[in-house]
């Protein structure tokens, strides 16, 4: 049955959207009619004083634009197309008041005594489910409509949340470039006065159907893909992560760690009430009641006022290698890393600091490419250079940010100065006194406060980063490992300490050999030697500085010099003497020799020739070296 449309509402990107009479009675629950009091981007507003949109006009938006990148594809019958709308206007039925800046509240203290309740509002999915499966009044509005029988709010809800076994139906709601996604980039960079620069008349033929992967890019629309990753990656730098933008996010988090300071079961009772089912203005009105004192600062720097300034912003290229494996290899799921310095720091200073950890997460699908009479094979969109550039500015997007009181005298924290520098040779043993103090001079101005501060967090992330090794390793701890205990072994066997592996596609063949796959598979998700995800972590490998780095390894703006550098690092090994110590990676570490000895054994002898061959020059040499490499389970160079 064909979709019949009974009215329209306007909207400011989208101009007139079309509804149908199932579609607007379920906008007119309780459930939908809340998210008109739910604000689309948080605290942003206190930055940026048009961005009060909330997430109804957002999931009607979202709606819109699935039914643009769908209707036109013979692939969907009528029933897939009703199926996609309601699960694009269902998609952020479960967020919260305050949208993303609940969540990140809830995951700063989640794993805090006493306040474990808080991992419920993690993540908004679930309760979308919920939701959408048990409100009864969403079920008898699907019930007075007869057009809508073959569906259940089962499957809507799997749309919604990603979780239909027909991968095509969940790329509306859950791709790289979906109709979620694409609404969002287009109305809050409109609401924050920016222009989007994305040609929306071409989403129709956005998607196109390929006979062996599904649903590909077309061709003639790449670019459309390409201008919506850019102004994604705009959203997040520029404007997510605005500093005052983000200090409205931490002050909110801390009034809600005020309000459960000893708290009741009956406040907490209140709480899951108010978050479940209640507006921006009812969690507003609870905190004001139990968090005065936080509330008084946030409402300060909603008035106008800074209750707390930016002290240092801690970015990629200031950072030491270790500091950024750290700052990302230390992130997990639920859990908060910016918290966890903050209260370290905190604690050893006795100064009421706010840290921010500030990142962009990057594009992880390849996206495939419609093949045409230029390229009979499928591209990928990843693989483009400008996509490249960008997934390289994303990864180098993670960074620190510190804030303090304004009224607060941090004249302490400098005599503190020359501890962190002695506790910072750690991190790095050449920092000397002597050395810290002309580097102070020559690259920081006699800034002793930023430039401790840097050196403290630093070596507080490492301490986290023992601790984690201890517990368990996470897949960015695990890749490297496997790398250069594969170079420890090779360098051994040759005697030669300047090896490295040769390229990201060497890595690749390391993860994917057989005889590795039983430790591995222990941390690495499945077909993890194949997905995006592996590829963004081997290129932040090479962005710190760990792996490889032909260019901006060194920090730019104190103790190190600007030099290109081939091959590998002194920090690499620096970082896995340090990870070997641990008592659980030495065990791994002892399967994984055995398990490398086996790989390469047979082959020694192929990479002994090799390593003077490269000494040689002519054709002839350079032919052995070819015959050589193609003999190598895994290719290095020197």
């Amino acid at each position: 049955m064909a979709l019949t449309f009974v009215e329209r509402v306007r909207d400011p990107l989208h101009g007139l959207i079309p509804l149908t009479a199932c579609e607007r009675d379920l906008l007119r629950t309780k459930c939908f009619s809340r998210l008109r009091g739910v604000r689309q981007m948080g605290m942003a507003y206190v930055v940026y004083s048009s961005a009060h949109h909330t997430r109804y006009e957002h999931v009607v938006g979202a709606m819109h634009t699935a039914w643009q990148l769908s209707r036109g594809l013979p692939i969907f019958s009528d029933r897939d197309l009703r199926l996609i709308r309601l699960g694009a206007l269902s998609h952020d039925l479960g967020h919260r008041p305050f949208s993303h800046s609940l969540e990140d509240a809830a995951r700063r203290f989640a794993s805090e005594p006493g306040y474990d309740f808080l991992a419920r509002y993690l993540d908004h999915e679930d309760h979308t489910w919920h939701l959408l499966t048990t409100d009864p009044e969403i079920r008898s509005v699907l019930e007075r409509h007869p057009e809508y029988d073959d569906l259940s709010l089962e499957e809507i809800a799997q749309v919604a949340t990603g979780r239909h076994p027909r991968q095509e139906l969940n790329l509306f709601t859950h791709g790289e470039i979906d109709a979620d996604r694409i609404d969002y980039v287009l109305r809050d960079n409109y609401y924050c006065g920016f222009a989007h620069g994305i040609d929306t008349q071409a989403l129709v033929e956005l998607y196109v159907p390929d006979p062996d992967l599904g649903l590909v890019l077309g061709q003639r629309h790449v670019h459309v893909a390409t201008q919506i990753l850019y102004a994604r990656y705009h959203l997040i730098s520029q404007i997510q992560n605005n500093p005052d933008s983000r200090l409205g996010d931490l002050l909110l988090a801390e009034c809600i760690r005020e309000a459960f300071q000893e708290a009741d079961d009956a406040r907490k009772a209140t709480f899951d009430t108010i978050v479940n089912s209640g507006t921006d203005s009812d969690l507003e009105q609870f905190l004001r009641q139990h968090a005065p004192r936080r509330w008084g600062d946030l409402h300060a720097m909603v008035a106008g006022q800074r209750p707390y300034r930016e002290l240092a912003i801690l970015d990629f290229p200031l950072l030491s290698p270790l500091a950024r494996f750290a700052l990302r290899s230390l992130q997990a799921p639920g859990e908060s890393l910016a918290q966890r310095l903050q209260d370290r720091l905190t604690m050893e200073t006795s100064t009421p600091y706010l840290i921010d950890r500030i990142s962009i997460s990057p594009p992880v699908s390849p996206l495939a490419i419609e093949r045409g009479p230029h390229a009979p094979w499928h591209g990928r969109l990843t693989e483009l250079n400008p996509i490249q550039g960008l997934v390289d500015a994303s990864l180098e997007g993670v960074g620190l940010r510190v804030y303090a009181p304004s009224d607060c005298d941090l004249e302490a924290d400098e005599a503190r100065f020359p501890r962190w520098v002695e506790r910072y040779q750690k991190v790095d043993p050449g920092m000397e006194p002597s050395r810290a103090y002309r580097a102070l001079e020559q690259h920081w101005e006699g800034d002793r406060l930023t430039f401790g501060l840097l050196m403290a967090l630093e070596t507080i992330a490492l301490e986290l980063l023992d601790e984690q090794v201890a517990r368990g390793r996470s897949r960015l701890v695990l890749l490297f490992l496997t790398c250069y205990s594969a170079l420890a072994l090779l360098e051994a066997a040759v005697g030669d300490p300047r090896l490295y592996l040769d390229g990201r596609e060497a890595i690749a063949g390391l993860i994917r050999q057989p005889s590795l796959e039983p430790f591995l598979a222990e941390v690495l998700p499945a077909r993890y030697a194949e997905s995006g995800e592996m590829a963004n972590d081997l290129r932040y490998l090479q962005r710190c500085g760990l792996l490889y780095a032909p260019a901006r390894l060194e920090r730019v703006r104190n103790i190190f010099s600007r030099r290109p550098k081939i091959g590998r690092t002194g920090w690499g090994k620096r970082l896995f003497r340090r990870l070997a110590e641990s008592e659980a990676s030495r065990t791994f570490l002892n399967r994984l020799e055995g398990a490398m000895s086996d790989l390469f054994a047979p082959h020694l002898e192929a990479y002994r020739e090799y390593v003077t061959l490269l000494e040689q020059e002519g054709s002839g040499p350079a032919t052995r070296r070819r015959e050589l490499r193609r003999r190598m389970p895994v290719a290095f160079t020197r």
